[in-house]
């Protein structure tokens, strides 16, 4: 499914990055958008945003 809830892990696989890049681009306010509960217990990637973040960076 396209909208399928990725975990960091997960995410950092599909761009082919190191989880730690993940979570510094997170914490820059760069890279794709997330998704947080609201206990603040887990984080998650839309897969459709994650395709989306890397379409655009490709297109540029």
């Amino acid at each position: 499914m396209q909208d399928d809830l990725l975990t960091s892990n997960e995410t950092a696989e599909l761009l082919g990055i190191r989880p730690e890049t993940l979570c510094r681009w997170r914490k820059r306010g760069d890279g794709p958008r997330f998704t947080k509960a609201q206990s603040g217990q887990w984080l998650r990637y839309r897969r459709s945003d994650v395709l989306a973040w890397l379409a655009g960076r490709h297109a540029a």
